[in-house]
């Protein structure tokens, strides 16, 4: 979840950079056809709890700490542009980025 929400340095996308995150995890806990239908609402509920917890923790818990709202900085906008991406194009694209590292690992 929070590496959707980092700066893109790499120059390829989050939701791309996310991919590799879910092709090493995928390679080793390879996930049945009802986690991959319920990843991408997963994913984004994950972000949304994040979301509304640094935002609950701010307000009541530790109003003077800035650190708790870094993630809020981009974090809403990252998950709406999250959310806007289409369930089936996510999957094809982390499914063809697992596919492809396939080929790196120790054979």
């Amino acid at each position: 979840m929070y590496i959707l929400n980092v700066k893109d340095y790499l120059s390829c996308g989050r939701t791309r950079t996310a991919g590799y995150f879910f092709a090493g995890y995928h390679s080793v806990n390879p996930l049945s056809d009802e986690e991959m239908d319920l990843l991408h609402v997963l994913v984004a509920s994950r972000f949304c709890q994040s979301l509304v917890f640094g935002a609950y923790r701010s307000k009541y818990l530790d109003p003077g700490n800035e650190y708790i709202l870094e993630t809020a900085r981009n974090g809403w906008k990252n998950l709406e542009a999250f959310w806007k991406l289409p369930k089936e194009e996510l999957l094809k694209m982390w499914l063809e980025i697992s596919d492809k590292t396939k080929t790196y690992g120790p054979n």
